[in-house]
Formats: structure tokens, C-alpha cells, sequence
């Protein structure tokens, strides 16, 4: 007896079925159209919108009111720098808005001052700029 290995059954392809056209030649639809909720807007959607507006205005209100400009400036670690001279160099951004106030350049003319190694100026809210020294370590302090 020898065994030869199985030969696998074709399953007859079911025929595609035909499509019956009707007197005007278009087909026929198999099944009923679909109805989708329409891209219009919605009470929820309008809701949205007045929410987003609202809230873009609210931001643009406090960002440009008054009450957040700079009025006054504090000092922290300031041994041996005079603290006037740092508040002489924040002058410049007397007025301006907080939210819209840029550091860096006042960092970097704060860091001109001699006996500064490093500041960081930051922003304290609702009108006062915060100025942290880092100092130089004097080799001999002079005191006439």
C-alpha cells in the first residue's frame, strides 16, 4: 500500500452575484442608505465655540491690563552689590507688562555689575520683578 499525501479540495468559487438593474439602468441598493449626523452646527458645538471665545478674550484681558505691569523690583542675596544698582538696572522695564517681560537681557546687564557671578530674574505676580544674586567671593574686602 502506498500513501501518497492529500491532494487539497477545491471548494467551488461561489459566482459573484449578478447585480439587477432596473428600467433606468442604475442598480439597485442592497440595503438602505445610511443616515449620518450632518457637520452642522450643534447646540453643544455652538456651546464649545462660546466657551473658546470667552476664554481667549479672558486671556487677552489679563494679559494686557494694567494691573500685571511692573511697579517695583526685589532683591535677595545682595552682600556686597549695592541693591541700587541692580533696581538702576531694572528701570528699564518700568511699565511693561509681566507676561510679556523677556529676562534674559536684564540677567544679562545685572551680570555686568562686578561683583555679580550670576542672577536669575524672575517674575512674581501681580507687580514685582524678583532679582537673585549669586556673588563673586572677594579675595580682600576694603572698608573705609
Amino acid at each position: 500500500m502506498i500513501l501518497r499525501p492529500r491532494q487539497p479540495t477545491r471548494r467551488p468559487v461561489p459566482a459573484r452575484p449578478t447585480v439587477r438593474r432596473s428600467i433606468g439602468g442604475a442598480p439597485d441598493r442592497r440595503s438602505r442608505s445610511i443616515r449620518r449626523a450632518s457637520a452642522g452646527l450643534t447646540p453643544v458645538r455652538a456651546g464649545a465655540i462660546l466657551a473658546i471665545l470667552l476664554s481667549a478674550a479672558a486671556i487677552y484681558g489679563v494679559a494686557h491690563s494694567s494691573a500685571f505691569t511692573y511697579a517695583g523690583g526685589t532683591v535677595e542675596g545682595d552682600t556686597y552689590t549695592d541693591e541700587n544698582a541692580v533696581l538702576a538696572v531694572l528701570e528699564g522695564a518700568r511699565g511693561a507688562n509681566l507676561f510679556g517681560l523677556v529676562t534674559r537681557p536684564l540677567e544679562d546687564r545685572i551680570r555686568e555689575l562686578p561683583t555679580v557671578r550670576s542672577a536669575d530674574v524672575s517674575v512674581r505676580l501681580p507687580d514685582t520683578v524678583a532679582v537673585r544674586l549669586r556673588e563673586r567671593t572677594p579675595i580682600l574686602v576694603w572698608q573705609v
